[in-house]
This record gives structure tokens, sequence and C-alpha cells, in this order.
């Protein structure tokens, strides 16, 4: 990015009370991203409140978005523009449906988390770019079988799936990425699979996708990143890993063509490497020996 090491970005506690007048006493739900308008880099941070959502961007002014929702869980989009409020709390009423926050344009659509009319447990929910949302709906909790839901940007079902010990589930642009034990699945916006792919290992945490070369990067239980094509899910190579409990959390830059991945492990803290070869550097971590065990 262009902000400078050590600079101070926004500081959100003083920034929520400038723009509202209201002092909180907790810390919100945050999302950081950048944008490229006019392939411009410019930040944008999305801060969800109990009652409202702020977006602040570079060089713009804030806007602020009310809502009137018991809102327990957010997921925001990963350009920011969108916030999906979710309450799983059964017993602090019915709430049975879901609130899409367009933080950009200050609109506030509403989705009801339970098309079929049963009686279903609040599951995962996500949403895009584009403002499409996938979510879930519990069907058999001993065997973690769930079916997801498909929505258009204007918030109609298009089609859902079943499937077992769900994972990984993260929208790579306009594409949802979803594993299911060791197989992996991308679908596309409406819900339709473009490819399958078997690992023979579950995946650890959720892919990263690297836009310049075209692959998705995954962590499984094999010991092993992943590199997949996203255009038809082939594995393009492998990186054995130092141990298999690692990639909890990847990241990527795609410019630098660089990725980091988080581990367990109690010697390092950290592994990085190159997209373009096998070989992967250490970095040590801080815990003092004493504290090992």
């Amino acid at each position: 990015s262009s902000i400078n090491r050590n600079q101070l970005l926004v500081n959100t506690t003083d920034a929520a009370r400038a723009i509202t007048g209201i002092s909180y006493n907790y810390q919100p739900a945050i999302h950081l991203c950048f944008t490229y308008p006019d392939a411009h880099e410019a930040w944008r941070i999305v801060m969800a409140f109990k009652d409202r959502v702020i977006l602040i961007q570079e060089d713009e002014e804030p806007v602020v978005t009310m809502y009137d929702y018991p809102a327990n869980w957010f997921n925001f989009s990963s350009n920011g523009q969108y916030v999906l409020l979710q309450n799983d709390h059964k017993n602090e009423g019915s709430i049975d449906y879901f609130l899409r926050v367009d933080a950009l344009n200050s609109c506030v659509d509403t989705l009801a988390s339970n098309p079929s009319n049963l009686d279903t447990a609040f599951g995962n929910a996500f949403v895009a770019n584009t403002g499409s949302i996938v979510f879930s709906r519990l069907i058999d909790f001993e065997r973690f079988q769930s079916e997801y839901y498909f929505t258009d940007s204007n918030l109609e079902l298009t089609s859902s799936t079943e499937t077992v010990y769900a994972s990984g589930q993260v929208w790579l642009g306009n594409r949802f990425f979803m594993a299911n034990l060791g197989t992996c699945f991308l679908y596309d916006q409406d819900g339709y699979m473009i490819w399958e792919t078997e690992l023979g290992a579950s995946i650890i945490g959720k892919p990263v996708l690297s836009r310049t070369d075209g692959v998705l990067l995954l962590a499984a239980y094999d010991g092993l990143i992943h590199q997949l094509d996203v255009e038809t899910g082939a594995q393009v190579s492998t990186i054995e890993m130092p141990s298999p409990y690692m990639g909890w959390h990847l990241s990527l830059d795609s410019r630098r063509r660089r990725w980091l991945a988080d581990t367990w492990d109690i010697e390092y803290s950290a592994i990085a490497g190159n997209l373009s070869d096998a070989n992967i550097s250490s970095i040590r971590s801080s815990v003092p020996e004493s504290l090992h065990q």
C-alpha cells in the first residue's frame, strides 16, 4: 500500500465521536480495504456499530447509515461497500431476516433468512462486492449438513446447494468458493458450479486469490499449500509446509507474488514464500523460551 509504516490512518474511536457526536464504549466491527478509482489507490474504512454503519474514505465525506436491528454478527464485502448484519440468538426473539447495508449509498435492504419456512438454525452468511449474498441453514446437526442459498444483487433467490462439513467459504470477486471435506468447489454469483476439484485432504482456513497469476492458494491438512487454476480448478503446484497446522490465515501480495502463512508452531510464528518457486522462509517466534510448554 501507499501508507507509510507507523502512520496513523484513522483513530476509529475519535472518528466515530466526531461524526456522530456519540461516545461509544465498545469497539465496533471494522473492515479496512483499498479501492482503485481512476487507477489511484485509496483507502476505505467501514465501521459497524449497534445502530449505524459509518463509511470513511480517503478524500471523501463520511457516510452514515442508521439501522434498527439487534445485530451481533457482521460480514463485510471485500470492497467495503456492503455490510451484512445478522442476529443468531434465537432466544432474543424471532429474528428471521438479515439486513444488508449499502454503506456507500446509505441504503438498507432486508432478506428473509428462511425462505423454505422451515424450523432452522441460523448459519453462515457472506456478502459479495456486487451485493449478492450466500447464506446457509442447518439441515442435520449430527451430520453437519447444511443448505446454502444464493441470491442476486436484488436479494432474489437464484439457487441452493446442500453440503456437509462446509469450510473455507469466501467470495472471490463475483465467484464463491467453498470446500466439503477434501473437495473444493467454485460457484458463479448465481450459485451454479464452475468446477470441482478433489484435494484428498480437508482445507485449513480460507483461500486467497492471485489475480496476477490466476491461481488460488489454500492450505490443507496434508501439510501442503495448494495452487489451483482459478478458471479450471486444476492443480498448478504445491508447496510443502514445515508443519501440517499452518495456513489458518493466508495473505498474498499479488504484485510481488509473495505469500505469508501463519502457524501454530511454537518455534515459528509464520512462514513466507514466492509463487514462482517452492522455497520458503520462516519467521521466528517472539514467544519466550520459558513459555513454550
